[in-house]
């Protein structure tokens, strides 16, 4: 059984957003665990409403890798469209 938890950051579209990732990877075999579980794939939906937005993504992101080393590491959203580099350059994260 693969697992994976989503994490939402910023605005209704991104909830939205989120929803609809989770609804395409229950379709393809995923379970959606909460956060007290650990996973194999984590999708972080992030922000750029404001610079401390893209600070804590990337707080969020760094955390989600230390906690969870051998999973996935899915980062999407605004702030990895709008600065895709930054967060490419953060080890353990596996797509943008």
């Amino acid at each position: 059984m693969k697992t994976a938890k989503l994490i939402t950051m910023g605005c209704k579209v991104n909830q939205y957003d989120t929803q609809s990732m989770s609804e395409t990877l229950e379709r393809n075999g995923y379970v959606i665990v909460d956060e007290t579980r650990p996973a194999d794939l984590y999708l972080i939906n992030t922000c750029t409403v404001t610079n401390t937005a893209d600070q804590k993504a990337r707080q969020v992101v760094r955390k989600v890798i230390r906690q969870n080393p051998n999973a996935d590491i899915l980062v999407t959203g605004c702030y990895a469209e709008s600065d895709r580099k930054a967060i490419e350059e953060i080890p353990g994260v596996t797509l943008v």
